[in-house]
C-alpha cells in the first residue's frame, strides 16, 4: 500500500494499538498513472445532496441510484485509461451493489443475459504492468474484499440524508448505519494498493454529526482536502 494511505489507515484505525502499516514496495513502484488525479492517492468523489430524488434508499439495505451512476461512469473512465491496473467497488449494502451493477451495464462494463450478469470479458481478467495476470474487477460488498487488494478502490459511501440538526447516539445510528462499523470500515478502506477513491455525499462526514458519528471517514475527507490544496502533481 502507499505510505500516505498506509499511515492514513493506521491513525485511523490502529493507533490506539501503536501499529503502523509499511509499504512493501516504494512508492514509486506505487503511482496509479491516472491523469487526472496527479500524484494524489485520496480522492473524494462528491455527490452531494441537491433534492428528494438524491437521498438513499430503502428500508434495512440501502441504495442511492444518483450515487451509482456517478460511480459507475467514473470506474468505466479509468479502466479504460489504465488497463493494466486492478480495480475494486466495495459498498456497505447488498441493494447498492445491484444499483451499481445495473449502472455499469450501460458503459458496457456489465452485461445482462436472460436475468443474470457477469463482468463482460475486457473487463475481466487482464495483465498488470509486468505481465501478470490480474482480475481486473470485482464488485461485492465489504465481506467479498477480506484478505484482497486491488491498485485502485471506489468505496460506496451510500448514505445521505438531511442532517436533522440534533446529535444523540440514537439518531446516529439510524442516520449513518453500517458507517460506524470500525471494522468493517476498516476493511473497506484499506483494499488499496495505489489508490482510494470515496464516491458519496460529502456533507455527510464534514458535519458535526459526522465528524462524531464516522471519525475514520471524516479524516480521510480532510486527507482528500488536503491532497486537492497541495496539488500534488
Amino acid at each position: 500500500m502507499h505510505s500516505r494511505l498506509g499511515t492514513y489507515v493506521s491513525d485511523a484505525f490502529y493507533k490506539q494499538d501503536n501499529v503502523e502499516l509499511v509499504a512493501g514496495r516504494d512508492d514509486a513502484d506505487l503511482e496509479h498513472g491516472i491523469e487526472r488525479y496527479g500524484n494524489r492517492v485520496a480522492i473524494w468523489e462528491d455527490v452531494p445532496l441537491v433534492d428528494e430524488a438524491d437521498k438513499e434508499q430503502g428500508g434495512a439495505s440501502k441504495s442511492r441510484p444518483c450515487e451509482a451512476l456517478r460511480l459507475a461512469e467514473r470506474l468505466a473512465e479509468l479502466m479504460d485509461e489504465r488497463p493494466t491496473l486492478s480495480f475494486g467497488v466495495i459498498a456497505f449494502y447488498r441493494d447498492q451493489v445491484d444499483e451499481i451493477r445495473d449502472a455499469l451495464v450501460a458503459h458496457d462494463v456489465v452485461v445482462s443475459h436472460d436475468g443474470t450478469f457477469e463482468i463482460a470479458a475486457r473487463y475481466r481478467d487482464g495483465f498488470d504492468d509486468d505481465g501478470r495476470p490480474i482480475e481486473r474487477l470485482r464488485i461485492g460488498t465489504v465481506d467479498a474484499f477480506q484478505g484482497m487488494e486491488f491498485d485502485v478502490v471506489l468505496l460506496s459511501v451510500t448514505r445521505s440524508s438531511p442532517d436533522p440538526g440534533q446529535i444523540t447516539d440514537r439518531l446516529l445510528w439510524r442516520r449513518y448505519g453500517h458507517l460506524r462499523l470500525a471494522n468493517r470500515l476498516c476493511v473497506a478502506m484499506s483494499r488499496q494498493r495505489r489508490l482510494l477513491i470515496a464516491v458519496g455525499d460529502r456533507s455527510m462526514v464534514t458535519s458535526h454529526a459526522g465528524r462524531q458519528a464516522v471519525p475514520e471517514l471524516a479524516q480521510f475527507e480532510q486527507m482528500c482536502e488536503r491532497e486537492s490544496a497541495d496539488v500534488l502533481v
